[in-house]
This record gives C-alpha cells, structure tokens and sequence, in this order.
C-alpha cells in the first residue's frame, strides 16, 4: 500500500488556514531544506535562508520545526554526519580531511559530534566498514 506523499503530511503540520498557502509554505521550506543539505559544510545563516523564503528568520525556525521535526541548525548537523559517514567509509582521505570538507575546524569537535551520532569513534566506524567489506 503506498502511504500519503511525505510533502503533503508535511503541509498538513503547518498552522495556514488555507491549503494553497500550506503548500506554498511547503514548497519554500523543502527548499531551504535542500539548500542545507546539499552543502552542508557552508555556514548559511538563517536570516538569509529566512529572507530568500520571505519569511521572518522567526517565523521560518518555527514553521521548519513543524514541518520536519528539527531545527535547520539540527538539519545541518544531521546532513554533515551523514556526508562524514560518506567519507569516513573511503579510505580515500584521512579523518582530518573528512572533518575539515563537512565544515568542522578541528578533528576532535569531528570526533565527538561523529560519537555523539553513531556511538562510534570515526576510526570505529571505518573499521567497522573495512571488517564487513572483508567478510564479503
């Protein structure tokens, strides 16, 4: 069975009156949304989020918070963990690399958000990940 469209559940979380202005509300944060985590390594502020929705920077935390169960802030901390999560399972690049291009300045604020997470040291967890590609 196919269950309602996750934007329209969304919507329906929201305080306006009318359905058009929901939607439309919608359609400005799932935007905003996108923008956070397709670079989440970029400081954007919610001011200026807030501004490109036309909403009061206020107004925009509230109505995201309704919508997605989280702050933007909380987004964008969701998102950097899971482009951490990304890297950290390539040996590609170190784990100082992998800390620095999702935006953390220093290894051990990496470490600790990356635990505080996963309940896994970023070297954990990509041992954890080399030990299963092995048992394939």
């Amino acid at each position: 069975m196919i269950g309602p469209c996750p934007a329209a559940l969304a919507a329906s979380k929201l305080p306006a009156v009318k359905w058009k202005t929901r939607t439309d509300l919608i359609r400005l944060l799932i935007w905003a949304k996108e923008q956070i985590e397709a670079k989440p390594a970029r400081r954007q502020s919610l001011s200026a989020l807030a501004a490109r929705a036309g909403l009061s920077r206020f107004h925009f935390h509230r109505l995201f918070r309704q919508a997605f169960g989280c702050t933007p802030t909380q987004c964008r901390h969701q998102a950097r963990i899971e482009r951490a999560k990304t890297l950290v399972r390539s040996s590609a690049c170190s784990l100082s690399e992998a800390a620095l291009e999702v935006g953390f300045e220093s290894l051990s604020a990496f470490s600790r958000a990356f635990r505080r997470e996963t309940g896994l040291s970023p070297s954990q967890f990509r041992n954890i990940g080399k030990a299963s590609y092995r048992r394939r």
